[in-house]
């Protein structure tokens, strides 16, 4: 058949614990459009092999890239199960085929609601501006579920230099943030993803939740444009009675008020149970009487102790102006997290 031979793509682990879940990988299936398959979408014929030539299951989800105005096919995207040993690698193959591809296996991960998704174990739902989430059933948190909400910042990195408690506890909640527009954008067999575009202030949120088959975790992506002076955005939780936090060369566990560092993981014994999470970006972290919470990105200005300093200054630019794309995922598993 006029048709290339299936492509190679190879998988690294560089951490010395083995990994085994979902990954994804987005191809061409020709250096030419498919006319064959012109208004058949569906119907291209393709799949991924292993080493061994053995066919891999895998959900497909849609590319990154799109033509609304061209209705030829020529990439695809997928998402499937793969185990990498500790320092290793996988080599896959990915393109055209001749023989019928292997369905991947009935799972529990889907979309039961437009608003919600779900992997038989989590359940995740986007209503009344919170992220509710459920194990087994039950809800993880007592808050009705996760909030991003706007908190006065008057002073800063710095803080005061007579130690006023606003400066280090921020008590002050200005507004919650906003779900304006939700989207399911996968519904299984393998992942269900569901996007919530969150809005407060001047500034917004795009955040996507993953559930994969099998995982103990829910998973986080948001890329968020901030443009506020003189706040911090919290991702609130329940009120916490101790948190484990990463920090450099160990562990450390706090039960104090206001605001404390932190490392990539922590692990938390809140009001409502217990709670995991990892990030590649969040370090500060406020523990007061009624929540805990994360502060993503802050509006105040630095090197300086003045309150209110964006208004003595109006030249400087406040800290955490622009972009900023992070990534966290969410377990009720203790132990978890730092792995």
């Amino acid at each position: 058949a006029d048709a290339p031979s299936q492509v190679p793509f190879v998988f690294f682990n560089c951490r010395p614990e083995a990994f085994h879940g979902v990954v994804e990988l987005e191809g061409t299936l020709d250096y030419r459009p498919l006319f064959n398959y012109v208004g058949r979408e569906d119907d291209v014929p393709y799949d991924i092999r292993d080493e061994r030539q053995q066919s891999i299951p895998y959900q497909q989800i849609c590319p990154e890239t799109s033509c609304g105005g061209c209705p030829i096919p020529w990439r695809k995207r997928v998402v499937f199960e793969l185990a990498i040993p500790p320092f290793g690698h996988r080599l896959v193959y990915f393109g055209m085929t001749e023989e019928k591809p292997v369905p991947p296996p009935a799972s529990a991960v889907g979309a039961p609601a437009e608003n919600r998704i779900t992997n038989g174990i989590y359940t995740v739902t986007l209503e009344n501006d919170r992220i509710g989430v459920c194990k087994n059933g039950q809800p993880v948190f007592n808050r009705n579920g996760l909030e991003f909400a706007s908190y006065r910042d008057r002073y800063g990195c710095w803080g005061a230099m007579d130690d006023a408690e606003e400066s280090w506890t921020c008590r002050e909640k200005l507004e919650t943030w906003k779900i304006t527009r939700t989207k399911v954008l996968e519904s299984g067999p393998e992942r269900a993803k569901i996007f919530a575009l969150l809005e407060g202030g001047k500034s917004t949120l795009y955040l996507t939740i993953s559930l994969n088959r099998g995982a103990d975790a829910v998973e986080f992506e948001g890329t968020l444009a901030w443009s506020d002076t003189g706040i911090r955005l919290r991702l609130v939780f329940d009120r916490a009675e101790r948190v484990t936090y990463q920090i450099p060369g160990g562990e450390i566990t706090r039960n104090v008020i206001g605001d404390v560092p932190g490392g990539r993981w922590l692990e938390g014994v809140l009001e409502s149970g217990t709670m995991g999470l990892a990030s590649d970006h969040f370090s500060g972290f406020s523990a007061l009487e009624d929540m805990f919470s994360v502060n993503i990105v802050r509006g105040s200005l630095s090197s300086t102790d003045h309150r209110d300093a964006e208004l003595v200054y109006p030249d400087r630019t406040p800290t955490d102006i622009g972009d900023h794309r992070f990534k966290w995922a969410l377990t009720a598993i203790t132990g978890l997290a730092k792995h």
